[in-house]
């Protein structure tokens, strides 16, 4: 990495929210530091058009260098016109085991994401 190119906390963060939602390979930290050093290779080859942001990593690098490398349009990060994905409905995952001791709240694998619990009422409905 670049030991001009100064990385603000925003930047950090995007790199972290892109590492859990597009990388399965690598565990936090390393996938965000990854998605970081690879942003700024990118950006050193591929500078952007705002002379004033040279020697500044963004998020909107960070999201460049991602929508290259997955080849997908992320869009702008914390825009409120972006909602997450919606829960899975009835049916679609098997029952989990219950991380409370009296059973009062179950969890399913998600649909989407099998490795994500998804809380479910007490019922199991």
């Amino acid at each position: 990495m670049d030991p001009q190119l100064q990385i603000p906390r925003e930047t950090v963060q995007e790199a972290v929210r892109l590492a859990v939602e597009f990388t399965n390979d690598q565990a936090l930290p390393g996938s965000a530091a990854d998605i970081l050093e690879n942003a700024a290779e990118y950006k050193r080859a591929y500078p952007g058009t705002d002379p004033a942001k040279a020697d500044i990593l963004t998020p909107e690098d960070v999201r460049r260098y991602v929508e290259n490398k997955y080849q997908i349009s992320i869009g702008g990060g914390d825009d409120d016109d972006q909602s997450p994905p919606a829960a899975p409905t009835g049916g679609e995952s098997a029952p989990v085991a219950s991380p409370e001791a009296d059973g009062s709240q179950s969890h399913k694998a998600s649909a989407i994401d099998p490795y994500v619990l998804v809380p479910t009422p007490a019922n199991g409905s």
